[in-house]
């Protein structure tokens, strides 16, 4: 059990001074963290699928805001070079704005018992005594412990 990184955690300037363990002004960002961004600007080719080996953290959004809309940073880490803006993991020049052809999901197995006679936008449907003594007959069948009727 328990967590593995064979990279140790790198430090970075602390925002502000609260942390206890501060060396020259940096603090430990912690644990790696996969992360996957999903965009037209993110989308690489087959035989450069752009991963990404910089260092970022949760400021990397602000330091993309703050480099997007000329602002000045709003912490010591954010103005610092130790995390990176993440515009470094976008391609601006070369978007993908296709839409990508994805399967189809499987039809559901039962049907839509809860519409009812009603419908969608008809009256609440009322429940079935038989679906639910059924219901009920199956759970227990299968280990589940329920009250018979």
């Amino acid at each position: 059990g328990g967590f593995f990184d064979h990279v140790p955690p790198p430090r970075a300037a602390a925002p502000n001074n609260v942390d206890p363990d501060l060396v020259n002004g940096k603090a430990l960002l912690g644990v790696r963290v996969p992360t996957v961004i999903a965009s037209p600007f993110s989308a690489g080719q087959p035989n450069d699928p752009r991963v990404s080996a910089l260092v970022f953290d949760h400021t990397s959004v602000l330091k993309l805001i703050e480099w997007r809309w000329s602002l000045p940073p709003l912490t010591a880490r954010d103005a610092s070079h130790d995390v990176r803006n993440l515009a470094y993991a976008l391609n601006f020049e070369h978007p993908n704005d296709s839409v990508p052809t994805l399967p189809l999901p499987p039809a559901p197995l039962l049907g839509a018992p809860c519409l009812g006679s009603g419908g969608i936008l008809g009256a609440a449907p009322t429940p079935d005594a038989n679906v639910w003594s059924e219901l009920t007959r199956s759970a227990a069948a299968n280990g589940f412990a329920v009250k018979l009727p």
